[in-house]
């Protein structure tokens, strides 16, 4: 799954909103974002929900690469908390869209499952919008 849209923020801004705590906790809907800005580093939404009865956390939970202004991958478990299924991978990369904007391109791999892949796209519009509107906010401050 593959989405891009135009940010009217600097790269350093749009990125700043993926690895702050604060706000990431503002886009993802959370309280208590974890975030080691570091290849291998913790990064926690501080999702928690139940599924048939089984306490999940959901999100992601470490950073595979780190690129400060231009890459931010992080794994993905399966939102269910089925650890059989592994490997999905959330990607956020950045590059400079004229003077003052920035092209943000996300990228969600490693899907096994087909309902997965027809249930993310909505979501993932959802929270990109609250990105670029937190980014943008932060701009006109």
């Amino acid at each position: 799954m593959r989405k891009e849209l135009v940010i009217n923020a600097p790269r350093a801004t749009v990125f700043r909103t993926l690895i702050e705590p604060e706000l990431v906790n503002q886009w993802c809907g959370s309280k208590n974002a974890v975030i080691d800005a570091r290849p291998g580093g913790q990064y926690v939404f501080g999702w928690s929900y139940e599924i048939d009865g089984r306490a999940v956390s959901g999100g992601p939970t470490r950073i595979i690469e780190y690129v400060e202004n231009e890459r931010l991958t992080l794994d993905w478990p399966d939102w269910r908390g089925d650890t059989s299924v592994q490997g999905q991978t959330i990607t956020f990369l950045l590059a400079d869209e004229g003077d003052a904007a920035t092209r943000l391109t996300f990228v969600h791999t490693g899907f096994q499952r087909t309902a997965d892949i027809s249930d993310y796209p909505f979501g993932w519009v959802w929270f990109l919008s609250q990105v670029q509107a937190l980014s943008e906010k932060l701009t006109e401050a």
